[in-house]
């Protein structure tokens, strides 16, 4: 028994199987030491595999897999449901490009350098794409204990990768993010449900799911340019990726709708049980600029998010409010989004503006009213 485990768990250690599994012991060891890894979808195939092994027989792994996904969804659902001030943003964006530009020296060295070590080992394990550095994000929030309010302390591989955490930790915990709810039968014919979250921001969506997909199970998100998507029709969904863990981070570049459902290990050429849709933007317009959000006359309290697509032939875009100086819009994608801060009681003129790459403009022009 372990004295520090109050809830009267066997740690890995007691559990661990005897030569006969076919495993040096430090192995184990290892796959325990990863399981916050394994539990953000964040490890290579031979070492999920070797994790999937430790669990099949430790019950204290997989109470601690499962300690992790929940604190997980409490830190996506912590995150709020507004877009960032430009402000915020940009010290979100300086924060994200300077631990990219850390790991791709850091990628480099271990090229130069192949590590034979066990703490080299556990780096090529860690190893994680650029491009994840949503789910990495919340792994720090997890990994930091004072960060998420006592949440759950994981411990740092090192002192570097708790450095490393803690800064885009604090970047994370601004209001930087915007979240959504996923509605859906768990089961084809169930009752429709939460079952988990999706964190978007720019061109980029992380689902963070209450329950692991099952074993030989995974979860496969796909992409649709327009809303109107039927299971069993002719109309194809874009794969955007697979995960046998909770957590799945995807891009979402040109695409109306993201759609969400459980397949075999390997993923599937289309859906077989969809399980939800998120909607990003209406289905995609044939004029240069699209408001999609707000509609003139919406009610806005101290901030307004706004959201629109542009088509080819725009440059840039740019927005005014009541007449003041103009603001860029980033567009990534045919897809823009910003959010107006501090707006007073009154009513509000909100134009945005298209620049054509041929000359001239389109203007759109919405009324907001904050109470």
């Amino acid at each position: 028994m372990n004295p520090d485990d109050p809830a009267g768990h066997d740690d890995g250690a007691t559990h661990r199987p005897t030569a006969d599994v076919g495993r040096p012991a430090e192995d184990w060891v290892a796959a325990h030491d990863d399981l916050t890894a394994y539990a953000l979808g964040e490890l290579e195939a031979a070492d999920a595999r070797r994790v999937e092994d430790y669990l099949a027989w430790s019950d204290a792994g997989r109470a601690e897999v499962r300690a992790i996904g929940a604190a997980l969804v409490a830190v996506v659902e912590a995150v709020p449901q507004r877009a960032p001030s430009p402000v915020v943003w940009g010290r979100v964006e300086a924060a994200v490009a300077e631990e990219r530009r850390k790991e791709s020296a850091a990628t480099a060295g271990r090229r130069r350098h192949t590590p034979a070590s066990a703490a080299g080992r556990a780096r090529r394990r860690w190893a994680r794409p650029a491009s994840g550095w949503l789910a990495a994000a919340c792994l720090a929030l997890l990994s930091v204990t004072a960060g998420v309010g006592g949440l759950l302390g994981v411990r740092s591989a090192s002192a570097e990768t708790a450095a490393r955490e803690r800064r885009v930790s604090e970047a994370l915990s601004a209001p930087d993010m915007q979240r959504v709810v996923l509605y859906g039968a768990a089961e084809p014919g169930g009752p429709e449900t939460a079952l988990g979250s999706v964190v978007l921001r720019g061109d980029r969506a992380l689902f963070v799911m209450t329950e692991g997909a099952g074993r030989g199970r995974a979860y496969q998100a796909w992409g649709h340019r327009s809303l109107d998507w039927e299971p069993g029709g002719d109309d194809r969904l874009t794969s955007l990726g697979t995960s046998t863990s909770s957590v799945l981070d995807v891009p979402i570049t040109s695409f109306a709708a993201l759609y969400l459902s459980r397949e075999p290990s390997r993923g599937s050429d289309q859906p077989t049980v969809p399980l939800a849709r998120v909607s990003l933007i209406d289905p995609i317009a044939d004029r240069p600029l699209t408001i999609v959000q707000p509609t003139s006359g919406a009610a806005a309290s101290g901030s307004m998010i706004v959201r629109g697509l542009v088509d080819t032939s725009v440059a840039s875009v740019t927005y005014r409010l009541n007449e003041e100086g103009a603001i860029d819009v980033a567009v990534v994608g045919g897809r823009f989004t910003f959010t107006i801060p501090g707006l007073s009681a009154g009513e509000h003129a909100l134009v945005v503006t298209a620049t054509l790459r041929t000359g001239g403009a389109v203007e759109e022009r919405i009324r907001l009213v904050a109470p």
